[in-house]
Formats: C-alpha cells, sequence, structure tokens
C-alpha cells in the first residue's frame, strides 16, 4: 500500500497502526515478516505503518538486530493513564452503585502505617448506623477493611501488627491471638474477602476485599457495613458476592490482572 493510497483511507490506516501496537501484547520485540503474519497484512504495509509509529516515538527499533518494540511514547502515554485513575476517583461509581443495591453504608480504605485509613464513603440516605467516617483511622485485625489490608502486606508487617504490637481486645468477638489472626487472613488471602463479624462493634458486621491496581498489587479494600439483622446467614453468600464483584470491577479499572494475580499469590505465601 502506498502512502497516497493510506491517505485515502486514514480509517484503516488508523485502524491498522492500532493492530500493531496492540500485537506488541504478544512481543518484547518482533520482526516485520513475523508481525505481517500475526496480523495477516502484507510485510509493505506493516513496514510502512511501523516507520509511521517510530517516527512518532511509539515504536523503537533495536539496531542490534534490526526488530521491533514499544517506545517511550507508549510508557509517557500508560503513566498518564496510570495517573488519571486515581483509586478514589475510579471507585467511587461502583461504591455508589453497591450502597444503592444493599442499602448499605460502603467504605474505601487504605493502608496508613499499622492501621487502616478510611479514604471515602458512600451511604444510603436513611442510614443510622454509627460508625467511623471519612478520615477515620481503624485497627487492622478487628475490622474487615484492615483484614484484607494486612493480609496482603509484607510478612514483617503482618508480624510487626501480629507479633509486636498489642491487639487490643475491642469486644467479645476480637481476635487477640496472633496464631488465630494468622490463620483468618490466610482464609482472607485464600477466599479473597474478610469478615468484621460484630469485632469492632458490637452489633455492626462488614465485608471487605481487595482492590488491585495495574500492578497486581493490592492497594485499597472495598467493604460493607451494617447491622447485624442485615447480615442474616442465608445472605451472606450474596453480600460476598456482590462486594467481590465490585472490588474486581474497580480492580479491572485500574488495570488489575486476575491471571497474573492468581499466580502471585500461589508463590507470595
Amino acid at each position: 500500500m502506498t502512502k497516497m493510497t493510506m491517505l485515502r483511507n486514514p480509517n484503516r490506516s488508523a485502524a491498522r497502526a492500532s493492530d500493531i501496537l496492540l500485537g506488541f501484547i504478544n512481543y518484547d520485540e518482533v520482526g516485520v515478516t513475523e508481525l505481517s503474519q500475526s496480523l495477516n497484512l502484507a510485510k509493505s504495509t506493516v513496514h510502512s505503518l511501523l516507520q509511521t509509529l517510530k517516527n512518532k516515538g511509539l515504536i523503537e527499533q533495536n539496531p542490534d538486530n534490526s526488530k521491533y518494540r514499544l517506545g517511550v511514547k507508549v510508557f509517557q502515554l500508560g503513566m498518564r493513564w496510570v495517573r488519571g485513575r486515581e483509586v478514589r476517583t475510579v471507585a467511587r461509581p461502583y461504591m455508589q452503585q453497591l450502597s444503592e443495591e444493599l442499602g448499605m453504608r460502603v467504605h474505601l480504605s487504605i493502608l496508613a502505617g499499622d492501621q487502616a485509613l478510611i479514604a471515602d464513603r458512600e451511604e444510603p440516605f436513611n442510614s443510622f448506623l454509627v460508625v467511623p467516617g471519612v478520615g477515620w483511622t481503624m485497627p487492622l485485625h478487628s475490622t474487615a477493611s484492615g483484614k484484607v489490608l494486612l493480609a496482603y502486606s509484607p510478612r514483617e508487617v503482618v508480624n510487626r501488627v501480629t507479633r509486636e504490637k498489642e491487639l487490643i481486645k475491642y469486644t467479645a468477638n476480637t481476635i487477640t491471638d496472633p496464631v488465630n489472626l494468622d490463620k483468618v487472613l490466610d482464609k482472607v488471602r485464600l477466599k479473597g474477602y474478610a469478615l468484621d463479624e460484630e469485632e469492632t462493634l458490637s452489633g455492626v458486621m462488614c465485608i471487605a476485599a481487595p482492590i488491585r491496581d495495574y500492578t497486581n498489587s493490592v492497594i485499597a479494600s472495598v467493604s460493607v457495613c451494617g447491622s447485624v439483622e442485615q447480615f442474616p446467614p442465608q445472605r451472606l453468600l450474596d453480600l460476598t458476592t456482590r462486594v467481590k464483584k465490585h472490588a474486581n470491577m474497580i480492580s479491572t479499572s485500574l488495570g488489575y490482572q486476575l491471571a497474573l494475580v492468581e499466580a502471585i499469590d500461589k508463590t507470595n505465601y
């Protein structure tokens, strides 16, 4: 295809250039022949488009083997995307949806030292539940959000919280034995969610699930909180499924990839 022909078909050219860029998802470096075969495009077309992308800094050519790889401009665009996906901004519509679906308060929490910080909150109009608000910190060992954040923290953080600090007993249900807490954290990693069964405040229960970013690291948790009456045993499965679903949707919007996470989790613990 000549340059004049390409100019006459801007939509086709744009689509093919996009296909070439997306083709690098499967390659660190690739030659013209291999790329043309994988995309089912003529070598001349691929070569011409690669030169255009190269001139824009989107593609680089390795001088040692003449193969092509993604350029620095792609990295810059990716980082711009990351900066624009701040977790509170991304999570807010999903938190609103979850709160409306369940009629419960929803918290977005992040790790702040050895505590869980409530970064955002969404609640139904008729909520009378008295629990901490935005900016408040909560213990890691007794809250659902805290257990999630602790479960996916580095081992030294877990040991510091469970072994070096006092595990305060807030209610009769609070776990204060480090060995038992370790077992609970193992279950959190295995099942992908945590419960607070009146462990921080009597009469209040919560379910939390992890939020991951584009590096597949747990950076926050989303939780629903309500009265004990709102958490009957027959409803727990549905509530847990919904919380995990919304956590995964937030994570996906932040660039999370499930397959990589499963592999990482198997090797970390």
